[in-house]
């Protein structure tokens, strides 16, 4: 493998190998970057250096699951959605502004259906049963986007929905969901 191999041919190295030091040399690449990003959101040298670790061990699965095109851009969104995950558990935060877009942690903004994700394990259950009330669409997106905790691009490419249709179905889903729960609150 040459230094001037493209992200493209150490990503199937990578995939036709599973040798680490493929995506080391390609994590190398743009290491940088994913520290910058880091030190954007987390505002600490060292919690940057230590999510960039973390980011690095979840490529080593996650290079595996998707089909990227552009490894650059890719790298960075799963950096950036690494580190809207670690703001949101450890500082609470149910909001984050990024260019405009507000990201929430949670289903729903009413504080009502805020405590299903996080009480009882019956109650969670519900919340469960309600998804898959929901449209194909709608759940497939919620699924991705809240429980595995993708970025709307990501949940794009799994899904070959537009960034449109994705942001419309986890909207319609909340909403129908919002309605599903308090049907079953009522029940």
């Amino acid at each position: 493998m040459s230094p001037e191999s493209t992200d493209l041919e150490v990503i199937a190295h990578y995939k036709a190998t599973r040798d680490q030091q493929y995506l080391g040399k390609l994590f190398q690449r743009y290491k940088y970057l994913v520290v910058g990003i880091c030190m954007k959101y987390l505002q600490h040298k060292e919690e940057a250096k230590d999510a960039s670790m973390d980011i690095y061990e979840e490529l080593i699965s996650k290079v595996l699951e998707f089909e990227i095109k552009n490894f650059k851009s890719w790298l960075s969104s799963v950096a950036r959605n690494h580190c809207l995950m670690k703001i949101r558990k450890t500082k609470g935060i149910s909001e984050v502004d990024v260019q405009n877009e507000k990201i929430e942690n949670q289903f729903m903004e009413s504080a009502d259906f805020e405590h299903l994700v996080t009480e009882k394990q019956d109650e969670s259950e519900v919340l469960l049963e309600a998804i898959e009330q929901l449209k194909d669409g709608q759940r497939e997106c919620i699924r991705l986007f809240y429980l595995k905790e993708l970025s709307y691009k990501e949940v794009a490419d799994i899904t070959q929905l537009d960034l449109k249709q994705v942001k419309s179905n986890i909207q319609n889903g909340k909403r129908n969901l919002q309605l599903i729960l308090a049907q079953a609150l009522k029940d």
